[in-house]
């Protein structure tokens, strides 16, 4: 009987018996943290120390994050609960999205970063990542998210993935004063204002004749909501992100293009 639990907990596996003694020795090893490298495909191994010092620094910076004194869950999870109850009373939504959207027993959501080694191979700078699944916004950010996607494809910057650019740059003639260049925006996903990117976002909408106004509105307090109620915790200090939207949730990267979008438009 033990045989058979041990057999159904660990599933099939091709590894030797060495090799999971030595995977379970590492996953057990407080001094050290492994985590995927931000790019390229990675993996890095720190000490733990380090790791805690780095993500110590991210959250310090007072501009982005503020430590709260207590969890909000309570009073958030009131609050949100009104919001998808009115959502569902003004016709926005039906019983099927109002039961998807609730979350009757939210989790904390969790802070890690991502280290930079492209930056540093001895201290990378961490990318901070949210992992908010379960989380209490979780469910509306993904409906947020499913909304916003087809208006990022008509922007004519769009580019889907490097496919998509070798088959625009097959068609293009190509001009002997042409030169490739490459922008970068720093920290993205941090820096974009609350109030800019939901003016993008609103801007966005209006063009869409064939949506509700109701159905406007509530996107646009969906994305407020979200962004203004992006609590999580570290190291069982528990924090309030207060500038731009984190990289972890579902409607980030769709807001961070409309956003880069419009401004490449203008």
């Amino acid at each position: 009987m033990k045989e058979t639990l041990s057999s159904q907990s660990l599933g099939s596996t091709n590894l030797s018996k060495n090799d999971t003694q030595a995977l379970k020795s590492l996953s057990n090893n407080k001094d050290i943290v492994i985590k995927n490298a931000d790019k390229g495909g990675g993996v890095v191994i720190m000490n733990a120390s380090y790791y805690e010092t780095e993500a110590r620094r991210i959250l310090s910076d007072k501009e982005y994050y503020e430590v709260l004194t207590h969890d909000p869950t309570p009073e958030y999870r009131k609050t949100f609960l009104k919001f998808i109850d009115e959502g569902y009373l003004s016709g926005v939504l039906n019983k099927k999205e109002k039961n998807f959207l609730k979350n009757n027993h939210p989790s904390m959501a969790r802070f890690h970063f991502l280290p930079k080694i492209h930056k540093s191979l001895s201290q990378p700078p961490g990318r901070p990542i949210i992992s908010g699944i379960g989380s209490l916004t979780t469910n509306l950010s993904e409906y947020v998210d499913g909304i916003l996607q087809k208006y990022v494809l008509n922007f004519p910057s769009y580019l889907r993935d490097t496919a998509h650019l070798l088959n625009i740059l097959k068609i293009t003639q190509w001009g002997s004063n042409f030169h490739w260049a490459t922008l970068d925006v720093s920290s993205l996903y941090s820096n974009i204002p609350h109030d800019l990117g939901l003016r993008v976002v609103e801007k966005t909408l209006e063009e869409d004749s064939l949506m509700p106004p109701t159905q406007k509105s509530f996107i646009i307090k969906s994305i407020d909501f979200i962004l203004k109620h992006n609590y999580f915790s570290f190291q069982n200090t528990i924090y309030l992100e207060t500038k731009g939207t984190a990289m972890g949730t579902k409607f980030a990267p769709v807001y961070a293009n409309l956003f880069m979008g419009v401004l490449k438009r203008k």
